[in-house]
């Protein structure tokens, strides 16, 4: 597994007016109130990828990139 978006791996529908364009990772800052710098995470091995989201009030969301279906799914 490797930190990071694949090029080939489109961003979630949600993400795709944000500036997560390069889909690089980025250093995680936990501030005071449970909050952090960075909210989105993505781990691939290749052509899969999963997409973690963390927003400020704590709740994560897991998607998963399936390249057959071209599509981004809740996990």
């Amino acid at each position: 597994m490797r930190w990071g978006r694949p090029a080939a791996v489109p961003l979630p529908p949600s993400l795709a007016d944000s500036g997560w364009r390069n889909g690089h990772p980025r250093p995680i800052t936990v501030m005071p109130q449970r909050r952090a710098s960075a909210n989105v995470w993505f781990l691939h091995h290749g052509r899969q990828a999963l997409c973690l989201r963390l927003d400020l009030s704590g709740s994560v969301e897991l998607l998963r990139y399936r390249p057959l279906l071209r599509a981004w799914t809740a996990c």
